[in-house]
């Protein structure tokens, strides 16, 4: 199964694969998962769902999850609508499963126009 997740903030963006490096109690660790090409800190994997990394602990974005109607693991966005109302399919990626759904998904506090941050370049 070839999953194509879109980033919940910039969902004009196909998030890429890449793998994810880290230490815990100097302990390394490496999984994959899928990044935001517009650069921005949100990470997909199939097992956590949308989530971001702070100092090698995983913060889950729970405001992002959409669980599978058929088995519960969590949905990533495969589409939106072309009025861009803030609504999208959300598709399962777990092999064999046909679990699909649709929800909002961009967050915006609904008091202000706040997104999540973003990255900056450090060079």
């Amino acid at each position: 199964m070839d999953i194509r997740p879109r980033c919940c903030t910039h969902p004009e963006s196909e998030m890429v694969p890449v793998e994810v490096c880290g230490k815990i109690d100097e302990r390394p660790y490496s999984f994959g998962a899928f990044a935001c090409e517009a650069g921005c800190d949100q990470l997909y994997n199939i097992v956590q769902g949308y989530f971001k990394l702070s100092e090698g602990a995983i913060s889950q974005l729970g405001h992002f999850r959409r669980p599978c109607p058929d088995d519960e693991s969590p949905m990533y966005l495969k589409s939106t609508d072309a009025e861009n109302t803030g609504v999208g399919t959300f598709r399962c990626s777990q092999f064999a499963c046909d679990g699909e759904g649709t929800g909002f998904f961009q967050h915006k506090c609904r008091h202000s126009n706040h997104l999540p941050e973003v990255l900056q370049d450090e060079g």
